[in-house]
């Protein structure tokens, strides 16, 4: 048995590549072939990135590895090595932030209608949903609370609408005027 060998070269613009490489589980590799699911990247600067499925939150993390990794183009015969890479990237599963969660929730309870806060001049229904910040200037100068959609608050908790609406539930939140709030204790 003899084993025929190959000359493998370096590409011309081999190093002049940014790469990155994932390292996907299979369910997520599965969810993002799938039309009807999707795979979102989301994160907040001071926070690690962070992978939603439709029904998981998943970590990214930085990994090393102890070896140069040469990368070949997936073109059968090819032996030209068109990058490297020394780390790649992990995709590992987390929990939901409920801490983040309800202490959002809990900046602004429920206490019923007449303690809503909104000015005479407005009602809630025009209000715009806001961003992940957990405060909003006020046009008088002073911070206030703010209320969160269903959209903005995955984003702000960065977790699955899977994990999110388990954990509205178990938080008796509740939406109204089309931003989830709980109730305040005492109403």
């Amino acid at each position: 048995m003899t084993s025929q060998g190959s000359d493998v070269v370096f590409a011309d613009d081999f190093g002049d590549r940014d790469i990155r490489v994932f390292e996907f589980p299979q369910e997520i590799m599965d969810e993002m072939s799938s039309p009807l699911d999707s795979v979102v990247i989301c994160g907040d600067p001071e926070q690690p990135a962070i992978l939603c499925t439709s029904a998981s939150t998943y970590q990214i993390r930085l990994v090393e590895t102890s070896n140069t990794c040469l990368l070949l183009p997936a073109a059968v015969g090819s032996q030209s090595i068109i990058g490297k890479f020394v780390h790649h990237y992990e995709i590992i599963p987390s929990a939901p932030k409920m801490t983040q969660i309800r202490e959002i929730l809990l900046k602004l309870p429920y206490k019923g209608p007449e303690h809503e806060p909104v000015s005479a001049s407005s009602d809630m229904n025009s209000a715009q949903p806001h961003s992940s910040n957990s405060f909003q200037e006020s046009g008088g100068g002073g911070g206030h609370p703010i209320l969160h959609s269903l959209s903005s608050l995955q984003i702000a908790a960065q977790c699955s609408p899977t994990e999110l609406k388990r954990a509205l539930l178990s938080l008796h939140a509740f939406v109204i005027d089309g931003y989830v709030r709980v109730l305040e204790s005492s109403y």
